[in-house]
């Protein structure tokens, strides 16, 4: 009697080698995954980051005077600016804001970001500010005219 088919062994044969290259997939598919959100969340500070700078860099060009004010405050005086001068940069509860004048606290930071860690230093020359991105160091400087 001729038999066409698979036997048993075959066939749980077949099952594991299938097993074994489906969890093979499904790791790989996972590290992909992972990797993907790292890539997003590193993009994501440096993007804030760049906004941060550049905008500290529009504060201080043109700064006839910078006062800190508390060791979370900085002002920066531009009389270009008229009355939205002195403009204040100020770091508190995890977020960075930048006001122009008397006007509104405007948030310079992603929400989904914490910034902690911030640091002004003040020279006759020189304003420096460190600060941490989601845990990662960012230093900014400008020079005084």
């Amino acid at each position: 009697m001729k038999s066409s088919g698979f036997t048993l062994l075959e066939t749980i044969i077949y099952c594991a080698l299938f097993s074994v290259l489906m969890s093979g997939t499904l790791v790989a598919f996972y590290a992909l995954l992972s990797s993907s959100e790292l890539v997003r969340q590193n993009t994501a500070i440096l993007a804030d980051s760049v906004f941060i700078e550049r905008k500290l860099r529009w504060a201080f060009s043109g700064a006839t005077d910078v006062v800190f004010v508390s060791s979370n405050e900085l002002q920066i005086v531009r009389p270009d600016l008229g009355s939205d001068s002195p403009i204040t940069i100020l770091s508190s509860n995890g977020y960075l804001y930048l006001r122009r004048g008397s006007g509104a606290q405007v948030m310079l930071t992603n929400p989904t970001l914490q910034i902690t860690a911030v640091t002004f230093t003040l020279t006759s020359s020189k304003v420096t500010v460190r600060y941490l991105l989601d845990n990662k160091p960012f230093l900014f400087e400008s020079y005084l005219d």
